[in-house]
């Protein structure tokens, strides 16, 4: 007879909490399920507890799996879930608590759109006291379109295992990485909302246990869980899943959204980890492959090379792309035009790329920026050069000058000598140069 509801269960030096979390499950009001538990090896009485439990409650179908030693939460996972037969897996940690009506509005929650559903949350100590407390958002999941979702989580995890159900026929191994130990559930939710919608019930059904040893730690775990964003990242976004979610996206003509919802999402984690550059970097570069000549992917590489300071890189890009594609990048670097003997005909050609913004119309003031360059005549420039702020600009590679009257002792300045007739991208492309080689 066929399970409609598989709860995996992995256990491991959980005695502490262990007959709170079974006797939870126990008291479900929804009836169509299994319990398929691994022990991975305890070294405390968890397995005894487990076995007594199991004595007691043997209306309940039971399955349990005995590792003899460790092997990861992952690998416990993974077993579990292979020998389950539930048409849906729900997931509950060895110290957490499920609401007597948990997998009933799991269930009733869970429409045939979506691959996965998620309730609410409250927090309880190591007493079982509930406390205050703000780790998981799932309510972003209903305020969020599917594409926005993605993009917010491809920062890091904000949605707890405890508190969801997905469906098995949507479910391979590889979605939960490797050999994850602390973001297995990470790299899952990635590879799902690839598949599908999430769901979240109007119920918070779910107590998550907050004591010492679930806390995350500083050191060896620190870093253990920067290589398993990183690592799941890349898995996730080169998987056959975020191809046919990008394929998805095509359709329903939303990919330049979501594409430039993603630049943002891994630009902002850079600020802290710097490697999120290179990880996207070379997703782009794999989505230009796959869907090559697709104009939005093609549009979005050119601007992150731009954001990424790859000025002429990113000139290179831009060259490629129909004229509509090349508004002006963000990160493009700003150019002010000054003096009394300025070529609106120049400057029309130069800010006509995409990657040199017009500093005239910025306030530079108001809004702290400093580093801009100037664009002056040089028949003005020995004039201007007496003024503070312009002779700073020189002395900082931060001035442009168009004409043949530049002195040769000026080198620090980057010098237009082409009329404007012949302005071209070998033009735009040294001002680049000169930018890219201060920095």
């Amino acid at each position: 007879m066929t399970i409609e509801i598989s709860v995996v269960l992995p256990v491991y030096n959980g005695a502490a909490y262990l007959k709170e979390t079974l006797d939870s499950i126990a008291i479900q009001s929804y009836k169509d399920f299994e319990l398929v538990i691994v022990d991975d090896g305890s070294s405390d009485d968890s397995l005894h507890i487990l076995k007594s439990w199991m004595e007691e409650h043997a209306d309940i179908k039971t399955k349990l799996i005995a590792h003899h030693t460790n092997h990861g939460v992952c690998h416990s996972l993974k077993t579990a879930i292979k020998n389950s037969n539930g048409n849906f897996i729900a997931q509950i940690g060895h110290d957490d608590v499920w609401e007597k009506e948990h997998l009933f509005a799991m269930h009733t929650s869970l429409d045939d759109d979506a691959v996965a559903v998620f309730s609410d949350i409250s927090y309880i100590d190591g007493s079982s006291r509930e406390i205050q407390c703000k780790i998981f958002k799932h309510h972003l999941i209903s305020e969020l379109d599917r594409y926005k979702l993605f993009a917010l989580l491809i920062q890091g995890n904000f949605l707890c295992a405890p508190a969801s159900m997905f469906r098995r026929d949507c479910f391979t191994e590889e979605m939960m990485g490797v050999n994850n130990e602390r973001l297995q559930d990470y790299e899952l939710w990635l590879n799902l909302l690839c598949l599908g919608e999430f769901r979240r019930t109007e119920f918070c059904t779910v107590k998550y246990r907050q004591h010492s040893r679930n806390l995350s730690r500083e050191g060896t775990m620190a870093i253990q869980s920067r290589y398993e964003l990183y690592s799941s990242q890349q898995r996730a976004t080169a998987s056959k899943g975020f191809e046919l979610f990008i394929s998805f996206a095509i359709e329903k003509q939303v990919l330049a959204e979501f594409l430039a919802d993603l630049t943002n999402a891994f630009i902002a984690v850079s600020e802290f980890h710097p490697p999120q550059k290179l990880i996207y970097m070379t997703v782009l570069e794999s989505l230009f492959e796959k869907f090559s000549g697709n104009q939005d992917v093609a549009a979005e590489r050119a601007r992150l090379f731009c954001r990424l300071g790859m000025y002429r890189k990113s000139l290179s890009l831009s060259k490629l792309l129909p004229y509509s594609k090349q508004t002006s990048y963000e990160g493009a670097p700003l150019v002010v035009p000054i003096g009394n003997q300025r070529s609106l005909a120049l400057e029309n050609i130069l800010f006509s790329s995409p990657l040199l913004r017009n500093g005239a119309e910025v306030d530079l003031v108001g809004n702290g920026i400093t580093n801009f360059y100037f664009l002056v005549n040089a028949s003005e420039l020995e004039q201007l050069r007496s003024y503070d702020i312009v002779a700073a600009a020189i002395n900082e590679r931060r001035l442009i000058a168009f004409g043949n009257d530049v002195q040769a002792s000026t080198q620090y300045i980057c010098q237009i000598t082409s009329s404007v007739v012949d302005v071209s991208y070998q033009t735009i492309d040294k001002i680049l140069r000169y930018i890219e080689d201060r920095a």
